[in-house]
C-alpha cells in the first residue's frame, strides 16, 4: 500500500513558483554556464529553496525516513 500525506495548498503553490524559476533558469544551456547568472538566481531563490528543504518537503516526510536521513 502507498503512503500518502496531505499538503497544504500554500506550499504546493511555493513549491510550484520555485520550480517554476528553477526551470526557467536551467531549460536554457547557457544559462549553466554563466556564472554569475547562476550565483544571481542562488542569492535570489535561496530562501524560497530553504524553506522548500527545510520546512516543506522535511516536514511531509513520515518520521521513519527522516530519522533514516539523520543518521546517514
Amino acid at each position: 500500500m502507498k503512503s500518502t500525506v496531505e499538503v497544504p495548498v500554500e506550499n504546493v503553490r511555493d513549491l510550484f513558483q520555485l520550480m517554476e524559476k528553477m526551470n526557467d533558469l536551467f531549460h536554457q544551456p547557457r544559462n549553466l554556464k554563466d556564472g554569475k547568472r547562476i550565483a544571481r538566481f542562488a542569492d535570489e531563490n535561496y530562501p524560497s529553496i530553504h524553506k522548500a528543504y527545510y520546512e516543506i518537503l522535511w516536514n511531509l516526510l513520515p518520521e521513519e525516513d527522516r530519522k533514516t536521513i539523520e543518521n546517514a
